[in-house]
């Protein structure tokens, strides 16, 4: 929507309902100056969870800028419908792949962390994560059999998650692990190659 627009669709209706479970809306870049349509007083819409993502349309905001639109709108559908959690038989493994480093993590039943592992990412992004996954699983003694449950996250979580497990945003991961660690955390600092965020704990 642009505000000069405003003439030509006064009072714009709701295109949401009480099955809605949440709104994306896109607008371009400077083009929504006064958000017309981003709240609709008196309808379901005020309760609604809703994401705002401002672009300029160029090809640059979905190839260089791709990951943190992907991030953005992974976190958001986490929200409105958190995935199912996994149950492990065994330990689990949360791979976190990022623009400099992939991280691996091996936790037991408990949730105690068990090894750990930290590579350069580089230009192949299976690989990365191959060999993060190795190294912790060579550190904690264990071999792939051991594992029950995986967890693929960072920017590069839908190229290195072929291999079963499931796939969450950083932020979803971020916010999860400091109330595992600190149930009192209400702010996290993520400061990442490519991005920094900042995630509010409730």
């Amino acid at each position: 929507p642009c505000m000069r627009m405003e003439a030509a669709l006064p009072g714009r209706p709701a295109l949401v309902d009480r099955e809605t479970a949440g709104v994306v809306y896109h607008t371009v870049q400077f083009c929504d100056y006064y958000a017309t349509g981003f709240a609709v007083p008196g309808t379901e819409a005020e309760t609604i969870p809703m994401l705002k993502i401002e672009t300029d349309c160029t090809r640059q905001t979905y190839t260089s800028g791709g990951g943190q639109l992907s991030t953005r709108l992974g976190a958001f559908a986490e929200r409105i419908g958190a995935p199912p959690r996994q149950e492990s038989a065994g330990y689990a493994a949360g791979i976190d792949w990022g623009s400099t480093s992939t991280d691996a993590v091996i936790l037991d039943r408990s949730g105690r962390i068990v090894a750990y592992s930290i590579v350069p990412t580089g230009a192949g992004a299976k690989a990365g994560a191959r060999q993060a996954l190795e190294e912790a699983l060579t550190r904690a003694g264990l071999t792939e059999a051991d594992l029950g449950a995986r967890v693929y996250t960072g920017y590069g979580r839908d190229f290195i998650g072929g291999e079963g497990g499931a796939a969450v945003t950083e932020i979803t991961c971020h916010a999860r692990g400091a109330h595992h660690l600190d149930p009192e955390v209400r702010t996290v600092v993520d400061i990442g190659g490519q991005d920094s965020k900042v995630i509010r704990l409730d």
